[in-house]
């Protein structure tokens, strides 16, 4: 089958090329032509092609007898000679092919792929993670076959983390949002986290000079945060959260870690477990004035940078 699918797309491209029409692989065959692999075989061959030109690449589709159209919600489906064809349309924004709700680079203009000797226009990497954010919004990743995890894995390791979490805050930001642009909440996901504080004015204060953050207050006892990462808030209490003691621990990410540090430490925080190395990169805790105890985490140093 792969050899099929590979015959299928040189046929597809070279007649796309013929006319001067831009068509770009998405899904597994995207991540495999970006990686200049195949990693597995695929059910379907995922196509992007010009909106304004849709006759042109219908007419491109019969002519190598493309048959059985199937409307989705977002293009159409066709079968050729036992192929399944997932089709989506991209439109021009004056600048570049996009894909509505995808991010603006989900169509590059240069072929960045390569499969069987085939340059490849292919979705962007960034447009690949975008479909797995939708998947995970409704099939929890642990339910996924095997293949998906697989490529899933593929787009991570690609990515990376800090690129990975900043396309998916993106993602929350303007996909998970109700009719009044509040984020959605999601099934059975972290929602909101409440600290206890000791000192609810300190905390509040330290946040806002550390952190920016900026708190909506609910009566003399609650202070409420929003848009931080994590919704929450704090409330007046005796006792407040340390790991020492079994709390649970909040981490926050950052760009700068040293810069992080000084901040925290310019604020008011105490830093009880100064800047290591564990195995995802490094991080600091700190304690806040309002005695909990949180952390930082930050990529790994490259080498020859000074810790």
């Amino acid at each position: 089958m792969i050899r099929r699918h590979l015959e299928l797309m040189r046929r597809l491209f070279d007649a796309a090329a013929r006319q001067g029409l831009p068509i770009w692989l998405g899904g597994g065959w995207a991540i495999d032509a970006r990686r200049g692999c195949v990693s597995r075989e695929h059910d379907d061959i995922d196509l992007t092609f010009p909106a304004e030109r849709e006759a042109a690449f219908l007419a491109l589709l019969s002519g190598l007898g493309a048959r059985d159209r199937q409307d989705t919600d977002y293009g159409f489906l066709f079968d050729v000679d036992g192929i399944l064809l997932d089709c989506e349309p991209a439109r021009w924004n004056g600048r570049a092919y996009v894909i509505d709700g995808a991010p603006g680079d989900a169509c590059p203009d240069a072929p960045e792929g390569e499969l069987a000797g085939m340059r490849l226009r292919c979705n962007s990497w960034a447009a690949i993670a975008w479909d797995y954010f939708h998947y995970a919004a409704e099939v929890p990743a642990a339910e996924w076959p095997a293949k998906h995890r697989a490529s899933w894995a593929l787009v991570r390791a690609a990515l990376g983390h800090r690129e990975l979490e900043r396309l998916r805050m993106i993602f929350d930001a303007d996909i998970r949002r109700d009719a009044h642009g509040a984020p959605m909440p999601r099934h059975e996901k972290i929602n909101y986290v409440e600290f206890a504080s000791l000192d609810l004015a300190a905390s509040k204060r330290f946040f806002a000079s550390a952190f920016g953050w900026s708190f909506e207050d609910y009566g003399p006892d609650y202070a409420a945060f929003s848009d931080e990462g994590l919704d929450g808030g704090f409330f007046r209490a005796e006792a407040a959260g340390r790991t020492e003691r079994g709390s649970a621990l909040v981490v926050l990410y950052s760009d700068a870690l040293e810069a992080t540090l000084s901040k925290v430490e310019a604020a008011g925080g105490e830093v009880v477990k100064p800047i290591f190395d564990f195995p995802g990169g490094r991080r600091f805790h700190f304690l806040e004035p309002g005695g909990n105890e949180l952390a930082v985490w930050g990529e790994a140093a490259a080498k020859g940078d000074v810790p």
